[in-house]
């Protein structure tokens, strides 16, 4: 994925950007448990340092 591919189909959406702006992860849907929310979140945003 690149810069500019927002297109948001649903909501909630999920969007990890990596410092050069390009967008690494992008997903939709809601995660009702907080705790693997945040797991998914850091393993994502990890990933792209």
């Amino acid at each position: 994925m690149s810069r500019g591919d927002f297109s948001i189909q649903s909501i909630p959406t999920k969007v990890v950007i990596d410092k050069n702006g390009n967008i690494r992860y992008k997903i939709s849907g809601a995660e009702t448990d907080q705790n693997k929310l945040l797991e998914e979140m850091n393993i994502m945003i990890e990933s792209v340092k």
